[in-house]
């Protein structure tokens, strides 16, 4: 086993020369031995602004690094020094992700909504529609019911509660409730692709409850038939 020369965490030295563990390192270290030409260069660039640069120390490397004066609480001089020194303090990442998790189930509790992931929003009426293949349903839900065939729907708050791959308990938020007209409930669910975990979850919901997955033959189907009544 090798230390890496930038973080000292032990590697196999496989990557590369084998002086470092990762690509992040050797670009890091790259940085650092380039930072006082760079310090020089942030120096000559605010010397006018006002205030002069101010000095700070990284948090992981401990090299010395210029940041405007509104810049002054800067921890890293890099985000290689920052993901770094994030990966290699477990504590801190781990209570982190508790304190996200707890925030996260109060909202459930609640009954709030919950946003994330890199996915599109839109806004459908009073809706906010988390990407294009919810926005598609949403047009033939409404659709379906101004022609009768179903009595209403909602983007429904609904949630189950499922066995992850795990083995721990996670809340699943649910995409659509339609109401038939003989007042009988079924669920939707939009999906672009299927994951191990989509399958535990509707499974889950399938126990108790009439469930529908429309992925993208599905939307194009119903829309076809739509156009053509």
């Amino acid at each position: 086993m090798k230390s890496c020369e930038y973080c000292g965490v032990d590697h196999d030295g496989s990557f590369g020369s084998g002086r470092f563990c990762s690509k992040k390192c050797s670009h890091g270290f790259s940085s650092r031995e380039k930072r006082a030409s760079i310090n020089e260069k942030i120096s000559i660039k605010l010397k006018n602004s006002g205030h002069p640069p101010v000095i700070c120390i990284c948090k992981n490397c401990g090299c010395e690094f210029s940041r405007p004066w509104t810049k002054r609480a800067s921890k890293f001089c890099s985000r290689s020094c920052k993901q770094i020194y994030e990966n290699t303090h477990t504590v801190f990442t781990d209570q982190r992700k508790k304190n996200l998790s707890k925030a996260v189930k109060a909202l459930y509790s609640s009954g709030k909504m919950v946003y994330g992931g890199k996915t599109k929003w839109f806004v459908y009426k009073d809706l906010k529609i988390q990407g294009t293949y919810e926005l598609r349903a949403c047009k033939i839900l409404d659709s379906w019911k101004e022609q009768k065939k179903i009595l209403d729907w909602e983007y429904t708050k609904d949630r189950i509660q499922y066995v992850g791959l795990d083995g721990k308990s996670h809340s699943y938020l649910l995409d659509f409730k339609v109401f038939r007209n003989d007042g009988s409930v079924y669920y939707v669910e939009t999906k672009g692709y299927i994951k191990d975990t989509d399958l535990l979850k509707w499974a889950e919901v399938s126990k108790n409850n009439d469930l529908e997955v429309w992925r993208e033959a599905e939307l194009k189907q119903h829309e076809i038939k739509n156009i053509k009544q």
